[in-house]
């Protein structure tokens, strides 16, 4: 009867420790999945300020494009200074917004990796007990 108790002991730790790799998986493949889950936030927003970086450069391309095609006709009215000022203060502000976006896209980086450390430490955390379980 002691070995019939003994093996029947060792099955249900045997049980046990199945259920806690299985914990132990899903919690992995959880925390996979947030980080899939972060990733791709993280390219959607890229996506949208390199699509609203684009939509500014062909703006200015437009502008470019008008400018020239309209340039005979300006010269006669306007003063050529005021022109040149004008391009200037657009060229200042397009280089502003190229420095904007960079800015924005390392803070966002920035903060995306922040959280991520959080998330990968407090559910290291979670591991770790697991472990000790275990």
């Amino acid at each position: 009867m002691n070995i019939l108790q003994q093996k029947q002991t060792q099955e249900n730790q045997e049980t046990v420790c199945k259920i806690h790799n299985q914990e132990l998986i899903a919690v992995k493949i959880n925390l996979i999945k947030y980080i899939i889950q972060i990733t791709d936030q993280r390219n959607k927003q890229e996506q949208q300020i390199q699509s609203q970086f684009q939509n500014l450069q062909n703006l200015f391309n437009n502008y470019e494009n008008d400018f020239e095609k309209n340039s005979q006709q300006l010269k006669k009215y306007c003063n050529i200074q005021q022109l040149e000022n004008d391009l200037v203060n657009y060229i200042e502000k397009n280089q502003n917004l190229e420095l904007e976006k960079t800015k924005q896209q390392i803070k966002n980086k920035r903060k995306l990796k922040k959280k991520l450390v959080t998330q990968i430490r407090g559910k290291g955390k979670r591991i770790f007990k697991y472990q000790k379980i275990i």
